[in-house]
């Protein structure tokens, strides 16, 4: 069973709650007299059943007497290791659920077993043994058809020691496996629901001193628990820590000073020497004492107790949600001094993650016990341990069930509602692997025989939202929650359509409501932080992406979304980090260089930023396939490069300044320029053949987008190129707009406030016409609007105190030419800012907070318009200030013009 090949994961599905649980399955449960322990892992499954019978092997009348008393709403059936009989009980159901199992089992009774029959392990805290007791434990695969682990630390255990490599291993709450003889197996990762139901009807503590009424209120309790030594591969010197505690107390001196409650097994309260001598020394040393059974719920006691001690059981992973102190007993003297904790994600993890008393230093346990309660050191390794054994959601019974009637095994047998059921589990199946047209028609043969079947309404509403028609997922999703309004899938992919319609209102009441239902789902948490980031609420954006990043730390995609919205804020050095943690989780994750690139790019890092930056073509940009190579940056002497634009205008006309630097390597240069800016590159760029969009050149050696220049010339904050002007207006075009402008006298000024609506950044550039109102009353300053697609807007902000030219700038050949008769511009971050740059005009660009990369920070120049002035938000949305600032530094202009 070793090797790779022999466990391939090949399908996932997180939906569990997509299988309406009912009376479609005989579930039967065993456990092992007298491992009551391994019982209350079963509990909420029993309960979750009509039936909620249970067999026990190897029963005594006394036992069950026991069982029966402590769990009266449970049938008990004794049964013994006889094979027809078992064989003849196991034949009443379809589905078997066992807490742990024994070799016995898989030797004997297994292979009389109907192979209908699906056989469920329910797996939990199973430890080093599961790796070094090959034996006990080998028929995990071949003998079950499915298990149930309590969480990633079972998983990675499984993992392991089947040899399944990382980067194969899946962490889902249902994983579909193919075993090595190609046999299904089906994982559920339940988490403890015995804690979460503990938890959710937990009981008062007044009630619980009440069971107790030999402990002293004034007086920490300790709550101690052993492993049994009575299993066949356990010895008492090998892993019962009783003994070795008997001794401790008779050591201790301070041992009244606390009350003692002891969870013993069984086993061990019938081992009456062991029970004798612990009893002994408690009365000599006047201890408060109690003990009970594992019959009853050891919850209850550590829910009352201060802090556990305890030896190697797997009870301790209980106790960690308490998150109390744990202090552990090693009587075979095997660790000593700290315990390192370098990697808990180790597979092979021990269970302590607390002070260990050994042999070598059982001098100091009163010490050690002591400090446990003043100092509580291991927090943090307890937070650690308690995440990594345990997954933050936890998925009810009736879920966990219902997934385990998804195996092919008991659908075939007809158990799981063949026809709709079936159906609905084969679409989502060609849904996962993306086979959407497959998907569809499968759902609508679903909603043919059931129109009000909520699962095929919301997924065929998610396939519209996936195509692009969120208006049909609307309607679609709207109806498969008023059918089933507890539906948190259903208002989160509502949510996603709504997003994606711009209705962000209405997605962040939809995110809300699906949390409302699962507050521990990390992905609606990250959606509605995309949303809240979308609004610019950028506190609430961070705190929800910081909750979906509680929920699953290694959430790259919450980690590198946190970085844009912390950027945004203005706190950069947490961007990086959230970016760099994306990265470091995903080294391929192409949003996060991105970002990490233009935050480089903004902070003056332009070796790492170029790099980084790259990654957009990864992003947003798809690459052109000219079936020739980009070009490298090297020498191309007797050969032509296609170099083309891949953005906006204002990334053309900055860039454009490497195209003489491009042809001094050598070559001829071709070069795509776009149509507002086609006649104004002639007029420039006369030497190069200039190709309009669409057009390819018949002839050429390599490409390059006109952005990667910069990379490939390996430019730096120092290097820039920014001899101006690199771009020139036709002197007849200009001569033209001298004769147009006669009308301006005195200081001409030329103003632009806003964009492009389409940028996504546009909102936080643009700039409302109105409150540039202030220039255009300055005495002796005639003011002319550049704002081009704006009909309208300049003489009804401006009325006659603005001459809109705007009308007559058919291109940029005719923008320059008009600039070039002005005194001075003043604009927003518009292409305007980089042609006054480009042509040398004198120009003061108005920048928001958080400024677009190519502005930097902190500087009121740029190095890549030697003639350009900024003035810079002090705070996010304050335009008024800045336009005050601007108003008098152009008074301030002109006095030293005049004088």
């Amino acid at each position: 069973m070793k090797g790779t090949s022999e466990m391939t994961p090949v399908m996932t599905s997180g939906d569990d709650d997509l299988f309406d649980f009912g009376d479609r399955a005989e579930f039967g449960f065993f456990f092992e007299s007298p491992a009551t322990q391994h019982l209350y892992y079963l509990l909420p499954y029993i309960r979750a059943t009509k039936h909620r019978s249970v067999m026990v092997f190897s029963a005594s009348a006394h036992y069950l007497s026991l069982l029966r008393q402590a769990f009266a709403d449970i049938k008990f059936v004794s049964c013994g290791k006889d094979l027809a009989e078992t064989r003849k009980l196991f034949n009443r159901y379809s589905v078997i659920m066992f807490s742990n199992g024994y070799p016995w089992f898989v030797r004997d009774v297994q292979p009389v077993l109907p192979q209908e029959i699906l056989l469920v392990r329910v797996i939990h805290g199973s430890g080093h043994k599961f790796c070094e007791d090959a034996g006990y434990y080998a028929g995990n695969v071949y003998a079950w058809d499915a298990l149930v682990v309590l969480g990633r630390k079972d998983l990675d255990q499984f993992y392991e020691f089947y040899k399944l490599p990382r980067e194969q291993r899946q962490y889902h709450d249902v994983i579909h496996l193919k075993r090595g003889d190609q046999k299904d197996f089906l994982m559920v990762q339940s988490g403890n629901l015995r804690i979460n139901q503990y938890f959710l009807s937990r009981v008062p503590q007044g009630l619980i001193r009440e069971r107790f009424p030999f402990v002293d209120p004034e007086k920490k309790t300790v709550l101690v628990m052993f492993t049994h030594p009575t299993n066949a591969n356990r010895t008492v010197d090998t892993y019962s820590g009783l003994t070795f505690f008997v001794d401790l107390l008779n050591a201790m001196d301070g041992v009244e000073d606390y009350n003692f409650l002891f969870n013993l097994h069984p086993e061990l309260v019938k081992n009456h020497d062991l029970l004798q001598s612990l009893m002994d020394v408690c009365g000599r040393k006047a201890i408060p004492v109690g003990y009970e059974m594992f019959v009853s719920d050891y919850l209850v006691m550590m829910n009352m107790a201060d802090a556990l001690i305890v030896d190697q059981t797997s009870a301790v992973f209980d106790f960690l949600h308490f998150n109390k102190p744990v202090v552990f007993l090693d009587n075979r003297d095997e660790y000593h001094g700290e315990i390192a904790w370098d990697d808990t994600h180790h597979p092979f993890w021990s269970y302590r993650n607390g002070p260990v008393v050994s042999p070598s230093n059982r001098d100091s346990f009163e010490d050690i016990l002591a400090s446990v309660f003043h100092e509580d050191t291991y927090v943090e390794v307890r937070e650690r341990s308690l995440e990594y054994s345990s997954p933050k959601r936890v998925i009810t019974a009736e879920l966990v069930m219902s997934s385990l009637l998804t195996h092919p095994k008991v659908a075939s047998n007809g158990v799981a509602a063949p026809g709709i059921q079936q159906a609905i589990n084969r679409a989502m199946q060609r849904h996962k692997a993306g086979e959407l047209g497959e998907a569809e028609k499968l759902y609508r043969q679903i909603l043919k025989v059931d129109p009000r079947h909520p699962y095929a309404l919301h997924f065929l509403g998610l396939i519209a939202h996936q195509v692009g028609k969120d208006h049909i997922a609307e309607d679609l999703i709207t109806k498969a929650i008023t059918i089933k309004p507890d539906f948190p899938e259903a208002y989160n992919s509502l949510g996603l359509a709504f997003a994606q319609m711009d209705r962000l209102e209405e997605a962040v009441v939809s995110y809300e409501k699906s949390i409302a239902l699962v507050p521990d789902n990390y992905e609606t948490h990250h959606n509605l932080g995309d949303v809240y980031l979308k609004q610019e609420h950028l506190e609430d954006a961070v705190s929800s992406f910081q909750k979906a990043l509680e929920i699953k730390p290694d959430y790259a995609e919450a980690h590198c979304k946190l970085g844009s919205a912390f950027q945004k804020l203005g706190q950069l050095e947490d961007a990086a980090a959230g970016y760099n943690q994306a990265i470091a989780l995903r080294p391929d994750f192409p949003e996060a260089h991105n970002c990490l690139g233009l935050l480089q790019l903004l902070s003056g890092d332009f070796q790492n930023g170029w790099q980084n930056y790259f990654w957009r073509w990864k992003v947003f940009l798809t690459p052109r396939d000219y079936k020739k190579p980009l070009w490298d940056g090297s020498e191309f002497k007797g050969k032509t490069i296609f170099v083309y634009p891949e953005q906006g205008l204002g990334d053309v006309i900055q860039f454009a300044r490497y195209l003489p630097l491009v042809a001094a390597s050598g070559g001829r240069v071709v070069f795509e320029a776009p149509e507002p800016l086609w006649r104004l590159f002639q007029d420039t760029f006369s030497e190069y053949e200039l190709l309009k969009p669409g057009e390819i050149p018949q002839q050429f050696d390599c490409h390059a987008p006109l952005m990667d220049i910069a990379r490939l010339m390996k430019t730096t904050l120092e290097s820039i190129p920014n001899t101006v002007p690199y771009l020139r207006s036709s002197p007849g075009h200009e001569k033209q707009w001298a004769n147009r402008l006669h009308t301006g006298n005195g200081f001409r000024l030329g103003i632009a406030w806003a964009g492009k609506p389409s940028n996504t950044n546009d909102h936080n550039r643009s700039i409302e016409a109105s409150l540039l109102r202030p220039l255009t009353e300055i005495p002796g300053v005639s003011v002319f609007s550049f704002q081009v697609g704006r009909n309208g807007e300049a003489t009804e902000n401006f009325g006659d105190k603005i001459t809109d030219i705007a009308p007559h700038l058919t291109d940029f050949a005719h923008t320059a030419a008009a600039m070039n008769n002005m005194d001075l511009i003043i604009s927003a971050d518009t292409s305007v800012v980089h042609l006054a740059g480009a042509l040398g005009q004198d120009v003061w660009t108005l920048l928001p907070f958080l400024p677009d990369w190519r502005w930097l920070l902190e500087r009121d120049d740029s190095p890549w318009y030697p003639t350009m002035r900024l003035f810079r938000q002090n705070k996010r949305g304050d335009w008024v200030t800045i336009i005050e600032r601007v108003c008098e530094a152009l008074m301030e202009h002109l006095r030293n013009t005049q004088d």
